[in-house]
């Protein structure tokens, strides 16, 4: 079981036609440490690395220079290398905010979540069925494909498709950035059913929606970009009215939301 994870002097760079062959940075000098257990939101403004950072976390980029650890209670560490993506398959797996592009085309909600559980094991007609309840999907429509379902629906099988293993840690980039509010605020619900019923071990997440940031978090951080492209976060611990907890107007996420606010400008 994970019990840290750990960035340590992360940089990315990224070469691109446009740039004439030169590397652009995407992110320097980025050290971390995020406990296990808990929700973490990632802010920022367009352009400053949340999704590269996502990324590399969920082990789909590999960092330029620097490591990130994932820190057992064994205490040994597991870090992101070529050679060992395959083993982190099975402890992150990763929610894309453009559902029609993650999502395989020619599968149904049935098998899209039966592939899903063949990465662990066999299929279970159990846990399948838990699983479309989990996450709001009608059984009667088990047999549909993605051009057949909401946008909605297909976010909800696409986050059904990623906790299907039960994985150790759910990233998610900007998950609910592509439906309407009244979507939003119910798969905001989702993340926390899933969250309380130990699904997944920990979320990251990134939103442009503070509100929805402090509104699901533990935690939230701010990143933004300092000087020659250094990162800087600035950390939030959200101390939570749980008298007030699917309240989204309560009194201690509008001073949070204002907090954050501010940081970001």
């Amino acid at each position: 079981m994970l019990k840290e994870i750990e960035f340590k002097k992360i940089n990315k760079e990224f070469y691109t036609a446009n740039n004439n062959n030169q590397p652009v940075q995407a992110i320097r000098n980025l050290s971390l440490s995020i406990p296990f257990g808990k929700t973490i939101a990632l802010v920022g403004k367009s352009g400053v690395g949340k999704s590269t950072l996502l990324e590399m976390l969920a082990g789909l980029e590999l960092p330029t220079e620097g490591q990130i650890k994932f820190l057992l209670n064994n205490g040994k560490f597991k870090a992101h290398s070529d050679q060992k993506r395959q083993t982190l398959i099975k402890l992150v797996t990763m929610v894309f905010q453009n559902y029609d592009s993650s999502l395989f085309p020619w599968q149904s909600i049935r098998e899209t979540i039966r592939f899903a559980m063949s990465v662990k094991g066999k299929f279970c007609e159990d846990r399948y069925k838990q699983l479309l309840e989990l996450c709001d999907l009608n059984i009667e429509k088990e047999n549909c494909f993605p051009h057949e379902l909401s946008g909605g629906q297909k976010q909800r099988l696409a986050l059904a498709r990623a906790i299907a293993t039960k994985p150790e840690l759910l990233v998610m980039d900007e998950p609910c950035g592509s439906v309407d509010q009244l979507t939003k605020e119910h798969l905001n619900n989702t993340f926390i059913k899933i969250k309380n019923a130990n699904e997944v071990g920990s979320i990251f997440f990134s939103t442009h929606d503070i509100t929805e940031a402090v509104y699901l978090a533990d935690i939230v951080l701010v990143m933004k970009k300092c000087e020659e492209n250094i990162v800087e976060i600035k950390t939030f611990y959200i101390d939570r009215d749980s008298d007030n907890r699917f309240d989204r107007e309560a009194p201690y996420i509008t001073k949070y939301v204002k907090k954050i606010r501010t940081e970001l400008e």
